[in-house]
């Protein structure tokens, strides 16, 4: 611990006698120890780097498809009328559901293309 008396008539002497204490610049009042630190809002220049050639891109392949909620929703309805809701139920429970709500997000594809494959519409 350090004990530093600062004694002076006016707050200005103390003050000057504070910032001499700390190694600042007496003459200037508005410098602070927190100007003379480096900024670290401004983000450093980047370096210069060489540009890289293009990587061709891979070969076209067929965009996979997504399936949502409703396209399993708007199906089932349909695969039960046409087909039964016990064929309907039976292929779901190898899905480990037995409604389409119980189907996880990532279920949906492949449910939806075993459907339309076992049961069209």
């Amino acid at each position: 611990m350090i004990d530093v008396t600062v004694c002076g008539e006016s707050m200005q002497e103390i003050r000057a006698q504070m910032r001499d204490f700390l190694g600042m610049d007496v003459e200037s009042p508005k410098q602070s120890p927190v100007a003379k630190l480096k900024d670290v809002s401004k983000p450093a220049p980047e370096k210069a780097t060489e540009p890289v050639a293009p990587t061709p891109a891979p070969a076209a392949q067929p965009a996979p498809t997504t399936s949502s909620y409703k396209d399993i929703a708007d199906y089932i309805p349909k695969a039960v009328s046409k087909y039964g809701r016990g064929k309907i139920v039976t292929l779901l429970e190898g899905f480990g559901a037995k409604t389409g709500k119980e189907l996880k997000a990532e279920q949906y594809p492949e449910v939806l293309a075993k459907l339309k494959a076992e049961y069209p519409l």
